[in-house]
């Protein structure tokens, strides 16, 4: 029994931890944009990120942007259309079928982008000094297996959960 309670007091202070480290890099993300006012990092950023992985060219389908970002075609739309009006994004027709649009970010959005990640690098290098080197990479390497564990347990939960429908 006593084994069960130590294991769930270190539960309840992983939860906390996660929580409070949410909070705290929240808050850090904000300070190290703040030079950067309606930036729209974070949505440059998913851009960016999904373009890499899934996109051709440099661009991405918006429908295959929809399905990768998890976003009903009404949000996503709005969400362009301000990244669009900012000058951060172009959209145009797809050559090879017109009706479909391609998105990629402009360069003054990639240079945006770029500025922010080099202020958020910096923010955080000071943090990755005051820790250590070899305790972040140790942070990494655990913060992976818990992401992995999570994932399998969300994947194995559902299922579950469908099984009993």
């Amino acid at each position: 029994m006593f084994m069960q309670e130590k294991t769930n007091k270190s539960i309840k202070e992983i939860i906390v931890l996660s929580k409070e480290m949410s909070r705290l890099t929240k808050q850090a993300l904000e300070n190290s944009l703040s030079d950067f006012p309606d930036s729209h990092f974070a949505a440059l950023e998913r851009l960016y990120m999904v373009i890499e992985e899934s996109g051709a060219n440099g661009s991405i389908q918006a429908s295959l942007l929809a399905q990768d970002l998890c976003m009903a075609p009404s949000a996503l739309s709005r969400e362009l259309r301000t990244l669009e009006t900012a000058g951060l994004i172009i959209r145009r027709l797809d050559p090879c079928d017109r009706r479909k649009t391609l998105i990629s970010i402009s360069e003054i959005g990639e240079k945006l982008r770029r500025e922010c990640e080099n202020a958020m690098i910096s923010y955080f290098s000071a943090v990755a000094y005051d820790v250590g080197d070899e305790d972040i990479q140790n942070l990494c390497r655990i913060h992976k297996k818990i992401i992995d564990s999570l994932m399998r347990r969300n994947v194995s939960w559902i299922s579950e959960r469908e099984a009993d429908v």
